[in-house]
């Protein structure tokens, strides 16, 4: 579960067709991944995942575990940024 100070993003992914049931049930398996749920549209599926270490751990879990799930055509990951991330941003204005 998501805690606060935690790494989050959000893990857009089209599948091949008919593949879409195969890729859901082996994304539920992977730890890490908080949440995934079928879409309609020009997606097929969202995940979210959360690191306590970084954004870092997010890429490799990407890279390393999601795409290489049989049936994954392509994804696209939004980091979330943490609120302070503006904040700090403002005091170099």
């Amino acid at each position: 579960m998501t805690e606060i100070g935690d790494s989050v993003a959000y893990v857009l992914i089209e599948t091949q067709p008919g593949k879409e049931g195969h890729v859901y049930d082996t994304l539920k398996k992977i730890p890490g991944i908080e949440d995934v749920h079928l879409l309609h549209g020009e997606y097929d599926i969202i995940v979210k995942i959360a690191s306590k270490d970084s954004h870092h751990k997010i890429g490799k879990k990407v890279v390393y575990e999601i795409r290489p799930v049989e049936g994954v055509e392509m994804t696209t990951t939004l980091l979330c940024l943490k609120p302070d991330a503006f904040l700090k941003s403002e005091e170099h204005l």
